[in-house]
């Protein structure tokens, strides 16, 4: 069976974050070579630097946060554990981004002085009514957790206060965790830096436990192995998205401040500069995508289509039945889910464009990672679903 997501990371990588002496942290100049502009401040995840921003704003701040109204479940918690109310504004199918003019509608109507704009699957469009809204005042965050793809794809919207890109477990070019915010407001970033500086240091024993487990997630990665993963799973009467939705989260437990109020080893910060280097450009990946959906028949495509530009971290179609095409799909050999992340429609009775997306969504394992023929054959088992839904 094809699993629904694969670790974008080498296993010498790996094997080197596990048993390797290690060495000293990269420094800026690494980064350099990423991000060209904008003042680099490092981190043990983006649900890290979200906590340090909402810290130094929240010290003279208390108004709303306006947020794209589907992003990940920790990051409205974050929010509201600061005491913030969330101003959730819609979202468009085939930008995945409000339309012209909603956040600063919004903006006027609540108050806020922040807003955080989550770019969704890879997908990646100039933020609408950035520019409006810093000259209000607004604090603009992207959230670009799910948009890295190298630094020739998305370096960051330059008019936004800070673009924060993670390199957590799931995402593209993983080191594990580990995050970098690039803020072009220097007195935002100094704030963020001495919250940071509080925090306590993850051990390195920590990390190399760490990659030993994603060693492990790997090794079961390949699809004979995985399917017989999936089959034990379904032996013992427990759900396959649960158990490995939970072995692949970088964060659990009850007190999510006290998890990622941490400062990331340097084992792990070299790890993530080595890997936002050699991110090879996502030319493959699009080019797989686009011969799958050829294949599709017309009107069966994913949402996000009408971006500026798309990396597909992710690969998601919309059905009437979701659980249905999932169960059709893994009886087909692939292994499709609904819970592949943890993106959560903020506020679903006032949007209800981000609702849908996240009512009947359906991820599909990446053509990306299969052989031309054995995408094919998912395209295949796709046609003979009926249900699916436009986006």
């Amino acid at each position: 069976m094809h699993p629904r997501l694969t670790l974008d990371i080498s296993w010498s990588d790996l094997l080197a974050a596990a048993l390797s002496p290690g060495g000293p942290a990269l420094g800026e100049a690494d980064w350099r070579r990423v991000f060209a502009e904008g003042d680099l401040v490092e981190a043990l995840s983006v649900r890290t630097l979200f906590d340090a921003i909402l810290t130094v704003l929240g010290r003279n701040d208390d108004t709303p946060i306006l947020m794209t109204g589907v992003t990940i479940a920790n990051m409205a918690e974050i929010a509201r554990a600061h005491g913030r109310e969330i101003i959730a504004v819609d979202i468009e199918p085939d930008t995945l981004l409000p339309p012209p003019g909603a956040l600063l509608d919004a903006q006027a109507q609540s108050g806020a002085s922040l807003c955080v704009i989550a770019h969704l699957y890879g997908a990646v469009s100039a933020c609408p009514d950035v520019e409006a809204l810093r000259a209000r005042g607004v604090t603009v965050i992207e959230d670009e957790a799910q948009a890295f793809a190298g630094p020739r794809f998305n370096t960051g919207d330059p008019n936004a206060s800070a673009s924060l890109f993670s390199f957590g477990p799931i995402k593209r070019a993983t080191a594990l965790g580990g995050a970098l915010g690039v803020f072009r407001d220097g007195e935002l970033a100094d704030g963020v830096r001495t919250v940071l500086t509080e925090h306590p240091r993850k051990s390195d024993v920590w990390f190399r436990q760490r990659a030993v487990k994603y060693l492990a997630l790997k090794a079961l990665n390949t699809p004979a192995l995985y399917g017989a993963l999936i089959g034990l799973i379904q032996a013992r009467g427990k759900d396959p998205d649960a158990v490995i939705g939970a072995a692949a989260r970088g964060f659990s437990g009850d007190d999510l401040l006290t998890a990622i109020r941490h400062a990331p080893p340097d084992r792990l910060l070299a790890l993530t500069a080595r890997q936002a280097i050699a991110c090879p450009d996502p030319s493959e990946r699009r080019a797989a995508v686009a011969r799958f959906l050829d294949q599709l028949p017309q009107g069966v495509r994913p949402p996000g289509t009408g971006a500026d530009r798309h990396a597909w971290w992710l690969l998601a179609l919309l059905h009437g039945d979701p659980a249905s095409a999932v169960a059709a799909l893994r009886q087909a050999g692939f292994d499709a889910t609904r819970g592949a992340t943890s993106l959560r429609a903020i506020d679903p009775d006032a949007t209800p464009n981000a609702a849908r997306l996240i009512k009947h969504a359906v991820y599909l394992p990446h053509p990306a990672h299969m052989s031309e023929a054995e995408a094919a054959r998912m395209a295949r088992a796709v046609t003979q679903i009926e249900g699916w839904l436009s986006p």
